[in-house]
């Protein structure tokens, strides 16, 4: 009796995975499958794919009669399917995200050692994604890998975009022609494929911040602008109102503060670009690691017993992402009408549950309880199918991702367990894109500062982020003014006592800047000091340098700065030369200086003053002494 054999292959996302039933149990797997697929991407990014699959019987009796392929993708056109060069018309099915494709072979193909060859081709524009100035191609491991005794790919890509700058896995070949570009991978096996074609991508952003002060007096707010962060470059084209400070947080974010009059609201509007890339940006500081970043919080309960456990089992921020990958489902229910985080605990609870928040707080609080720091990044990233990559805020399109400090590169590294886990088996700890934008750093609180979009009126339901891909990124040279004022008791100036005024008229933050103050006299024995933490000071005795590390957009920094004369008596005025230097641009300010005298140094130090202090006593003790004993003779 001939058994009859029913396969199935399942597909999530763009991977063929491997399904198979047998209606008759088989002593021995039955067929041998191999499958080569081609994936053709066009200058739109729609994605011509073809796989080519080859079955070869392994025993005499046993043979294939039908076949089911089940794609996470509605929107697949051009289906087509050839079996031994004969065109079959295939059962399509499209329901719920996905597209399913029953083939009913039309003849039994009978014979140990006898092989069907088939293919099913189809056009699919979510394979690739081309945003911006890059093209990006996914491509999921398979779930039952060890079905395949050969599994290759061949990834053709129009040759605008260049070879890839970044691809797991990295054991493939190019092959290259004037209009395109073929990457070649062999034996995937248990690997899926993530390619990304381009360097560096460009957004626009238009932003709104909603304040409000419902008290009866004056009141100070503050919001978090997008930052600058080794791998994101930002330019504020506008900023209104601008804000009475802007300052940087521990963890890196911009904070702006504001004044509200008394029942008062205030629409704030930003409008930047920003700039990510792949290599990170060497004149942006790394934040430093802060003893926060391995402790507990509110939706990182990093001392439970039950999340020390598990973390003792990991060992190392990979093994962790895994398991947060593995672990956690993420949520079919409508969010729509907005969600609660749970925190980790109650994602260990809920683990079907889950959205980006948990799949973050998960891993933050994991790597902690491993003492590996960790934070929590709340952003916009962009995805063109929202079952693939979800984003669960979906008010205002934000996702949330984790960082962890990397110490032997010494930088926090961005992944994506949601992300990881949606489209099942692409590789976002090892290798990240280019569609993440960070709007605000959560590391010294898991839930401040809240990112652009979630500064809404009370019921506000209003709609404040406006994203799109722009092609450049505005080149700006650093514009500081410099104002000197002298410092003043009852009205009077003190000679030598200054405060020195950088204020930056650019959308950009400048780093590394370096002021150098020349006298013109050098033969005078000048000294000059600013009075700021901030700032590395050196001198060669006839010039002084100091090094600020950064001066944020639209910033104002008050520094103040003192000036004296070893050698003159009386105060003398000079005239300093300023060089603001940048890694790219220079500027030149004159200052006119008073310095300070020797006697007025005398009174400025503690001795000094201590003798000035005594004089002010003596003195009209003395008068007084003097007055009594002349009244007495």
């Amino acid at each position: 009796m001939q058994h009859k054999f029913f396969a199935l292959i399942g597909s999530l996302l763009i991977s063929l995975q491997l399904l198979v039933w047998p209606v008759f149990a088989a002593q021995e797997q039955p067929f041998q499958l191999d499958l080569h697929t081609n994936y053709t991407i066009n200058d739109q990014g729609q994605a011509y794919v073809e796989h080519q699959f080859t079955i070869t019987n392994l025993t005499a009796t046993t043979y294939l009669n039908k076949y089911g392929l089940k794609i996470g993708s509605e929107n697949l056109t051009n289906i087509h399917v050839v079996d031994q060069d004969q065109i079959i018309k295939p059962e399509i099915v499209k329901a719920n995200g996905y597209t399913s494709i029953g083939i009913t072979f039309a003849n039994e193909l009978v014979g140990e050692g006898k092989q069907r060859q088939f293919s099913i081709s189809y056009q699919n524009p979510d394979v690739a994604i081309i945003s911006g100035q890059v093209l990006e191609v996914v491509i999921p491991q398979q779930t039952n890998p060890e079905a395949y005794q050969q599994y290759t790919v061949n990834l053709t890509t129009p040759a605008r975009f260049g070879p890839p700058t970044r691809v797991t896995p990295s054991n493939y070949q190019l092959q290259q022609n004037n209009t395109a570009i073929t990457t070649q991978f062999t034996n995937l096996q248990k690997q899926g494929i993530s390619a990304i074609f381009g360097t560096e991508q460009f957004f626009h952003f238009n932003l709104r911040y909603h304040l409000e002060n419902p008290t009866n007096q004056q009141a100070l707010t503050q919001i978090s602008l997008i930052p600058d962060t080794p791998y994101q470059r930002v330019n504020y084209q506008a900023l209104d109102p601008l804000p009475s400070k802007i300052a940087a947080d521990a963890d890196g974010n911009w904070i702006a503060t504001y004044r509200l009059a008394a029942n008062s609201n205030l629409e704030v509007n930003l409008a930047v670009q920003v700039k990510r890339t792949l290599t990170a940006n060497p004149h942006i500081p790394v934040n430093p690691v802060l003893p926060n970043h391995t402790q507990a919080d509110q939706y990182w309960p990093v001392n439970d017993s039950a999340i020390k456990t598990i973390a003792e089992q990991q060992a190392n921020a990979q093994s962790i992402y895994q398991y947060t990958v593995n672990t956690l489902q993420y949520t079919t229910a409508d969010l729509s009408q907005g969600i609660k985080r749970l925190g980790a605990l109650k994602a260990l609870a809920q683990p079907n549950q889950a959205t980006c928040q948990e799949f973050t707080d998960l891993f933050v609080t994991l790597a902690r309880a491993q003492h590996i720091p960790a934070r929590r990044i709340t952003g916009y990233a962009y995805a063109e199918n929202s079952s693939l990559r979800p984003l669960s805020l979906v008010k205002d399109v934000l996702h949330t991702w984790p960082q962890y400090y990397q110490q032997q590169q010494n930088t926090w590294v961005n992944i994506d367990p949601t992300w990881g886990h949606t489209t099942k088996g692409v590789d976002y700890f090892n290798q990240f894109d280019l569609n993440h934008v960070v709007f605000a750093i959560n590391g010294q609180d898991s839930t401040l500062p809240l990112p652009a979009g979630a500064y809404k009126l009370n019921g506000g339901e209003t709609k404040d982020i406006e994203a799109e891909f722009t092609d450049q990124f505005d080149q700006v040279s650093p514009q500081l003014s410099v104002q000197l004022t002298s410092k003043k008791i009852a009205g009077w100036s003190i000679p030598g006592s200054y405060l020195l005024t950088l204020q930056n008229h650019t959308g950009q933050a400048w780093y590394e800047l370096d002021l150098w103050f020349d006298w013109q006299n050098p033969n005078q024995s000048l000294k000059l000091k600013l009075n700021q933490d901030k700032l590395k000071a050196h001198s060669d005795g006839k010039s002084t340098h100091y090094q600020l590390k950064m001066i944020l957009p639209f910033e104002t920094l008050t520094i103040p700065l003192s000036s004296y004369n070893e050698q003159q008596t009386w105060p003398t005025t000079n005239s300093v030369n300023l060089t603001i230097k940048t890694s790219a641009h220079s500027q030149q300010h004159e200052l006119k200086i008073t310095s300070q005298a020797k006697l007025q140094q005398l009174f400025s130090q503690p001795v000094g003053l201590a003798i000035l202090a005594a004089s002010f006593i003596l003195v009209p003790l003395t008068a007084g002494s003097l007055l009594i004993l002349k009244r007495r003779s």
